[in-house]
């Protein structure tokens, strides 16, 4: 069977990139009409040069051509001839750092896809519209009964007024070859209440109640409106590790969710011996039979006690005695240190254990402790684990969590699991010892939490997703993955490197008084990043060094990293000149070698600088021609660039910096965005004192630049306008 969820998108009137027939010069009210005929012609075999004989005269040109292309509708139908769209062409030098202007070579304002039609010219394009980049933006692993929620964010090169897929399709199966899928055709602004900044989501909640009781799996697939039948994303097919977006999985069991199993831990009255699980019917202090389930001492001692007969963890529907799926260590006062079991495991289907506090104790009263190191061996893959669940899981939920000493958090060779925070402070104590430092033992999701007490190495790269996180980083680093309505304080460099460095989004994340370093780092550890959405997000640079630092450095400095498909929408960078420039998509160092840089997007933005440094820099190099579509602004629209590097890195400057741009002059002048109230470095430079409101005053240069919408919602879950022209800027 089949739901659906929001509605046909409605046309959209935009001067270009977009699929509806009528489309309006921006400012003018003018209507484009297609020309006869494309004044190209010939699309070169990278999708973004074309031969434009006998260019006309001037350093600039733009012109449009109408392009037909292949892609789905809101349906999720596929068409040869989906939609037509209206691409620009302007001038372009023979190499950056060439004097000349080529006499028959031009650059696009888009990719062509090697699918499209362009009458009268001949299509030697090669690659085919990428995947849209797809993230699971919630926490996993739940005992279900009849209702199940999934949420994702996901983007697309080729966006649209209507949304930046035209499709998003959930499908849940069970072990008997029952499935249900829900389409949702419209981002909504997500419910949850511990985002510190709004984020919109592909969202549905979906009646599973016809599904066989035990393992369920959830996927995900992202229809684009551009593409063919290869450009579709499809997390079962998608072969990423469980930290990013592949299958998601649940265990259906009413019986656990209706009569959930829980121990209490007492301090003061505990007993491991006689401690006894119980279930809510059987619990006292939620109206069941019992006056009171007695008490363990201690967490091991409640886990050594889960399996063993009268006084464990009794069975569900189809969870067998002793396994601890959905079973709740409920903690009284007092600080418990958490530890492991001595040997062997801790039985589990797959779905997390929760570790929380007893609800008649404030939640203040409460903490879990790691005064060691703490492996929980959560289930084994292959014996008591469903088969194809990647590992155990264990939940902190509405309770205080603390480190007292320098010990790591993780799983175990042979115990793989999953960490999760939700509601649940976190004090990491000012030591490095890492969450899930290995990843192959465990990953970490987290949302609604509070940090405190951060240092450098306490986060790893086996983070999954961070949602609601707010934090005074005080200068630590870590590497992120997806991250979803946060904020943090004080950051410094957030990288990620390895094979992490792909197939992850951020949106609706504030990064505030930040000094040194970069804030968004790619290591050169690997040879090609792809597939990175990058959302409403603002970095506050403060700093008032006269260089600075690159604020955004990906393929930066020395950097051999190639990139493909890392989409940039409405990220403002809030400071001054060199001081939170773009050092990105560079090809420079000779022993290096040649990197390519392609379907990379930027839209809405604003930058103080972006600096792009190409073939010139090396010196002029005929070879290093693998930069150049970022060079000439290839998937760039309606960005304010506050300064130009012409005065301080002239090797530097974009050939064009993209149609519908406003650029300013070099340093010391710049174009200012008039934020409502910026207190980021400003000109000289001038530290900044952090905390500034950047939504735009009436009359910033930043207004109504970009002629169309390409993400629905701002970061304040403002909805954006879905036909005519928008703000650049992340409100």
């Amino acid at each position: 069977m089949a739901l659906r969820f929001g509605s046909t998108p409605e046309p959209e009137a935009i001067y270009f990139g977009s699929s509806s027939v009528t489309k309006v010069y921006k400012g003018t009210g003018l209507v484009w009409e297609p020309p006869a005929s494309a004044p190209i012609t010939v699309i070169a075999s990278n999708g973004w040069e074309a031969t434009y004989p006998n260019v006309p005269a001037g350093p600039t040109l733009e012109e449009s051509f109408s392009v037909t292309r292949a892609g789905y509708d809101a349906l999720g139908v596929y068409s040869a001839t989906a939609h037509t769209d209206n691409i620009m062409v302007t001038r372009r030098r023979r190499l950056p750092g060439s004097s000349s202007l080529s006499t028959d070579q031009v650059a696009l304002s888009e990719m062509i896809c090697t699918s499209d039609t362009i009458a009268g010219v001949t299509n030697n394009a090669t690659e085919e519209s990428p995947i849209p980049v797809v993230s699971w933006a919630m926490i996993e692993r739940d005992v279900v009964s009849s209702m199940l929620t999934l949420e994702v964010h996901a983007d697309h090169y080729f966006a649209r007024a209507a949304g930046p897929v035209a499709l998003v399709r959930f499908t849940v199966e069970d072990s008997s070859a029952g499935s249900v899928t829900a389409d949702v055709t419209a981002m909504a602004v997500s419910p949850s209440t511990t985002d510190v900044n709004s984020i919109a989501t592909y969202r549905a909640v979906i009646n599973i109640s016809g599904l066989a009781n035990g393992k369920l799996t959830a996927n995900v697939q992202a229809f684009p409106w551009v593409g063919t039948t290869a450009s579709v994303f499809n997390s079962a097919t998608a072969g990423l590790a469980e930290n990013k977006c592949a299958p998601r999985y649940y265990v259906k069991d009413p019986k656990r969710v209706t009569d959930a199993p829980r121990c209490y831990v007492d301090l003061a009255t505990g007993n491991n011996t006689t401690g006894v699980w119980g279930t809510a019917a059987q619990d006292g202090a939620g109206g069941g039979t019992d006056p009171s389930l007695l008490p363990f001492a201690t967490y091991q001692g409640a886990i050594a006690a889960s399996a063993i007969a009268v006084r464990g963890v009794a069975a569900g529907d189809t969870i067998p005695f002793g396994f601890v799926d959905g079973a709740q260590v409920r903690l009284r006062t007092g600080t418990h240190n958490l530890a492991g079991p001595v040997s062997g495991h801790v039985s589990m289907r797959g779905a997390a254990m929760i570790v929380t506090r007893d609800p008649a104790v404030a939640k203040v009263n409460v903490t879990a402790n790691a005064a060691t190191a703490f492996g929980p061996r959560m289930g084994t893959s292959g014996t008591t684990l469903y088969s194809g669940i990647p590992g155990g899981a264990i939940r902190f939920f509405d309770v205080n969590f603390a480190r007292s000493a320098n010990v790591s958090i993780s799983g175990l060779s042979g115990y793989s699991t999953l960490f999760q925070f939700v509601d649940s402070p976190m004090n990491l104590g000012g030591f490095a010892g890492g969450l899930a430092p290995t990843f192959g033992q465990g990953w970490i999701q987290i949302n609604g939490t509070v940090w405190t007490n951060m240092l450098t190495g306490s986060l790893s790269n086996s983070l999954g997703m961070l949602r609601g996180v707010a934090c005074d980083l005080n200068g630590a680093t870590f590497m992120g993955l997806n991250l979803f309505g946060c904020d943090f304080d004080r950051p410094t460099t957030i990288a990620v490197g390895g094979s992490n460095w792909s197939n992850l989004a951020w949106q609706g994340v504030t990064f505030r008084r930040k000094s040194t370093s970069a804030i968004l780092v790619s290591t050169g550890s690997v040879s090609t990043v792809v597939n990175i959405s990058f959302v409403n997000i603002i970095v506050e640079s403060v700093e008032a060094a006269a260089a600075g630092y690159a604020v955004v450095r990906i393929s930066g400095d020395n950097d051999p990293t190639s990139t493909r498909n890392i989409l940039f929408r409405h990220f403002v960078t809030a400071g001054w000149g060199l001081n939170a420039r773009w050092n990105h998509l560079y090809v420079d160092t000779d022993a290096r070698g040649d990197r390519t840089h392609i379907w990379n997007s930027m839209k809405g933005c604003i930058v103080p600088m972006i600096a792009s440094k190409q073939d010139l820099f090396f010196p002029a190099n005929p070879v290093r021609i693998g930069g150049l579509a970022g060079h000439h602004a290839v998937g760039s629209d309606g960005n304010l660039h506050q300064n130009s590097p012409s005065s301080t890195l002239p090797e530097a400057v974009m050939d064009y910096f993209g149609p519908n741009s406003v650029v300013g002059p070099g340093t010391p002048g710049e174009t200012d965005p008039l934020f409502v109230d910026r207190k980021s470095t400003t000109g000289t430079p001038t530290a900044g004192t952090g905390n500034g409101d950047y939504r735009l005053q009436a009359g910033s240069p930043a207004k109504n630049i970009l002629p169309y919408r390409v993400f629905p919602f701002a970061i304040n879950g403002t909805q954006r306008a879905a036909s005519g022209t928008v703000d650049a800027g992340a409100y």
